[in-house]
This record gives C-alpha cells, structure tokens and sequence, in this order.
C-alpha cells in the first residue's frame, strides 16, 4: 500500500543531512512522516594477506561511546561507490586494497531515511601508508582476527549494523561463496 504525499517542509539542513517533515495520506488517514534525506555512503570489511581483519574504533556521539567498525564514509556528489570505498580505506587505514567485491547495496534504517549503503570486501596489500584524517577525525586503527571479531560480537561489543551486515554477507558470499 503507498502512501501519498500530501505536503512537505524541510525544517532542518545541515553539513550531511536534510530533515523533512512529510503530510501523508493512507487510506483516507492523514499522518505525517519525518524522512532524513542522506547522499549514501560506502562500507568496507578489509583483510590483510595475513588474514586479520582491518577496523577502525571511534567515538559515536549518537550512541556516546566508543564504537568498532568497518571502515566507511560519505559518498561525494557523482562519485562511483567502488572510488569511495578505496578512498575512505587509504584515509582511514592508510591501507590500499587489491581487490574489491561488492556484497550488497542496502537501506540501513527504511523506516526515517533516504540512505543507501554500498558494501565491499577488500582485500589489501601489506604495506601501510600514512592516515589522511580530516581534523575533526579521530580514528584507532585495529587489527582482529575472525575469531576475535565473533568473540566480540558475541558479547555484544560490536554492535554497529553496517559492520554485523558487512560480516554476515563475507561469511555467505567469500567464505561460503564456493561451496
């Protein structure tokens, strides 16, 4: 069943972000929507030719703590998923990577925003450059192995949905993939 539209107002514009607050009409029913307008972003799970797993820990205010994650970030205006993706990894890990598979594009939150997600599996090479952070970054990076990474997803210490998503397609798709 749609829902049409029956007025709109954008009531906040940020740096990333735009708010509106939507009329809808359903059935005969009126009710509004609040919609976050995103330009999509990309996430990657990398891997080193050692095999541990590239993360990076940062404090999310949203959630006021300090989150593990797969590398990620915005989309710039017309930039192609697969170039953002290599350019949030060298910025972030000062890794590059050698090889870069799409696992799925999906909607993290349907239900208030407009984002798309684009995630990949890297593999990277060995050699690590310098981090190219913005000034307002502050990124740890952490190296963990499949087994450490479940441990802690087990315990509930990841918790971000980009990084529980990413890690259940590698295990469907790379891992699994072949059989």
């Amino acid at each position: 069943m749609r829902e049409k539209t029956l007025g709109s107002k954008t009531v906040f514009r940020g740096r990333l972000l735009k708010l509106d607050v939507v009329t809808v009409d359903i059935g005969g029913v009126r009710s509004t929507r609040e919609v976050v307008h995103h330009q999509g972003a990309t996430a990657v799970l990398a891997q080193l030719p050692d095999d541990r797993f590239v993360l990076v820990e940062q404090y999310r205010k949203p959630v006021e703590r300090e989150m593990l994650e797969i590398v990620a970030g915005v989309l710039d205006p017309g930039e192609r998923p697969d170039r953002c993706a290599r350019r949030e990894l060298t910025e972030e890990t000062g890794y590059s990577a050698r090889t870069l598979t799409k696992l799925a594009v999906m909607n993290p939150s349907p239900g208030y925003t407009t984002e798309v997600l684009h995630l990949f599996y890297a593999r990277l090479g060995s050699k690590q450059g310098r981090l190219r952070l913005y000034e307002y970054e502050r990124v740890k990076v952490r190296y963990l192995t499949a087994g450490q990474i479940e441990r802690l997803m087990k315990k509930g210490r990841v918790a971000d949905g980009k990084t529980l998503a990413a890690w259940l397609l590698y295990k469907l798709k790379i891992l699994h993939g072949n059989r």
